[in-house]
């Protein structure tokens, strides 16, 4: 099910399209504009979330050229933004969670371009939920401090002020 939670402007978006829980991870379907993907697109982008996330500097990341994460910030997928600030967001809300892992993926011979899958090890539902929808929310707000028009809003226009709803959520 698609949720009507979206990160947009002139066209662009970021859409949650599904999230889905298993015994040992979650995983969120997102979809990005094909004209907005990396973070290189949005001037600043990568220092002001280091500015607001600074724990962002400790991430370990796997990616293709063997780059610390600060480095990879600077021109990564959305969804991959989406992917770490979670993983910071739900290590930051519950203390317990420790060793957070993720990854971010986009299966080209199935899934249209800027479709990915970011999975995390985490399935407390009530945790994913809020912090989904605080890092949609964070992410709009950086790439519109750094100059972007992205506020966040649902299908009916409206500023979105509250956590994505359970429907959005299968098992």
């Amino acid at each position: 099910m698609k949720s009507p939670f979206s990160l947009c402007a002139k066209g662009e978006q970021l859409l949650v399209e599904s999230i889905n829980f298993s015994e040992d991870h979650c995983i969120v379907r997102v979809r990005v504009s094909n004209h907005l993907l990396k973070t290189s697109q949005i001037e600043g982008f990568a220092d002001y979330l280091l500015e607001e996330l600074p724990g962002l500097s400790n991430h370990h990341c796997h990616n293709y050229n063997n780059q610390p994460f600060t480095q990879e910030l600077k021109d990564t997928e959305l969804a991959h933004v989406l992917e770490h600030v979670l993983i910071e967001l739900i290590t930051l809300k519950d203390k317990s969670i420790r060793n957070l892992a993720g990854s971010t993926a986009w299966n080209w011979r199935e899934s249209p371009r800027g479709t990915y899958d970011v999975e995390i090890a985490c399935t407390n539902k009530y945790v994913v939920k809020e912090t989904l929808a605080q890092s949609i929310a964070l992410i709009a707000s950086i790439a519109h401090r750094a100059k972007e028009t992205l506020p966040v809003f649902n299908n009916a226009g409206a500023t979105i002020l509250a956590p994505i709803p359970a429907h959005a959520f299968s098992n």
